[in-house]
Order: C-alpha cells, then structure tokens, then sequence
C-alpha cells in the first residue's frame, strides 16, 4: 500500500516537472519569436530610413541627379544667350537659388574662351547686345577703372569687403556713391564671368540681395575645357523655358523658402504674359 502510495507521488511529480519544463521551453520560443519580431521590425526601418535617406540625397545636388541637372542646365543656357525680354521673371530668381546646389552641374553656353576686356562699347551697336539697359561689363570695366581677371582674387575681395564696410545696400538706387557703384560692378562682372572655384568664399545671398540696390552689367559666363556644352535652348518659346524653371524647383533641392519664392515668381510671370 505504501509503495501504490509513493508511486503515485512520483508519477505526478514528474507530470508536474514535466509541465513546468515544457512551459519554460514554450515561453522560450515565444520571447525567441518576440526577438525576431523585433529584430525584423528594427532592419525594416533601417531599411524604410535608408529609403526615404536616399529619396531626399537624390534630390540634392546635380551630380547624381540627371532630372535636376538637365532642368538647371536648360535654365542656365536661357539665361546666358537669350534676351532678357525673353525670359520668363521666375527664371533669373530660380538659376541664382539653385546655383549652390547644382555647382556641378555648370555647363558651357560659350564654345570657345573669350576676354571680356575686349568689348565694342559703341552705344549705337546694339548687335548680339543681352540687354539693351545695361551695358557689357567689359565697357563699365574700362569707364570705372579696372580689369576683368578671375585671377585678381584680392581685388574682388576688397570689392566686397568695401560694399559690406561701406553698408553700401543701404543707399538709394539712384543715390549711390561711385565708390560704391565701382566696387559693386567689379563683384558683379566677376561673380558672372568667373568659376566659383576662383572666387574668394563670400555669402551668395548677400550678393543677390546686393544686386536688386544697383544696376548691373551684362556678360558671359567664361568658357572652361572641363565642363559640357549646356543643353540649346529656343528663346523663343517661353513656355519651354517656364517648364525647365517648374523642374529645376521639382528635382534639385533649394533653401526652405524656395516655393514662397517661385510662387511668387509665377505670379510675376502670369501677370507679364
């Protein structure tokens, strides 16, 4: 009777024991499943973050984007050969916003190498002329003093240093002292002929802020054997030149106030059709 007794202790024994083991094993699985669970959760939003990282690294820059360099290309050929009467107004606004981030994206709208020095100053010739109001910066360089040359780095800094000590902004369009006018154009005539790489470093806004207080000069961008030929545009069609400004705002990556500005430029450009 005794011996029926311990065997019965033993045998639940066991079942508990073996209750209990099997429990632990399938809370093991599940905090395994649970692991893995997360594990899988955790790569599909390393992989969701490294999508939408490459989403917002394809819009930035030219380089590796063929949508915005084409568009910013388009863009910058129009606003080198074509009239300024020809342009669209978001057109100027949008090449100068965009010209940071799509610095190499640069193309030739020249097919050979010129010097701007050597420029037909007369008045009454207006062939090939950019824009009738201002004058090629080649003939302003000689009236005020000074030579365009991309390697005269000092001058252009003391151009700019002189503009910014002066508060030379601050003065009236038609109020300005030639101090002032003198020293601006030579920022001008170099920020439009030269490479970036041969400017000294400056503020691009401060510039474009500049540039709406004074006249400015018209010149070409200057030829450079390691770019591309610029994409050929039709001055004429208008419509064509809008549409590759709307791309550029689409596929390159601008400053966060960009789209206040193009909305604004497209209302100027809707009210001058």
């Amino acid at each position: 009777m005794l011996a029926k007794i311990v065997f019965v202790l033993l045998s639940v024994f066991v079942m508990v024991a073996a209750s209990a083991l099997a429990q632990e094993e399938h809370d093991h699985d599940d905090h395994g499943h649970d692991d893995e669970m997360a594990s899988a959760l955790a790569e599909e939003d390393h992989h969701d973050h490294d999508h939408h990282g490459h989403d917002d690294e394809a819009k930035k820059g030219c380089a590796n984007n063929e949508l915005c360099k084409k568009a910013f290309q388009t863009v910058l050929m129009a606003h080198d050969i074509c009239e300024e009467e020809q342009l669209p107004v978001s057109l100027e606004v949008g090449l100068h916003m965009f010209e940071d981030t799509c610095e190499h994206g640069i193309c030739n709208s020249v097919s050979e190498p010129f010097d701007p020095m050597v420029a037909n100053c007369d008045h009454d010739d207006h062939d090939h002329d950019h824009d009738h109001d201002h004058e090629r910066c080649g003939c302003i360089a000689k009236e005020f003093g000074f030579v365009i040359d991309c390697n005269k780095t000092e001058v252009i800094q003391a151009a700019v240093d002189y503009l910014q000590d002066e508060n030379c902004i601050l003065e009236s369009k038609n109020n300005k002292t030639s101090e002032c006018i003198r020293n601006f154009y030579i920022f001008q005539a170099h920020h439009d002929f030269c490479a970036h790489d041969d400017l000294p470093a400056f503020n691009e806004v401060i510039f474009h802020a500049m540039e709406e207080h004074f006249d400015t000069c018209y010149i070409g961008r200057q030829y450079n054997p390691k770019l591309s030929k610029c994409p050929p545009v039709t001055c004429e069609d208008k419509e064509a030149l809008k549409k590759a400004v709307d791309e550029m705002y689409e596929h390159c990556e601008a400053p966060a106030n960009v789209t206040d500005l193009k909305e604004a430029d497209l209302t100027n450009d809707n009210d001058g059709v």
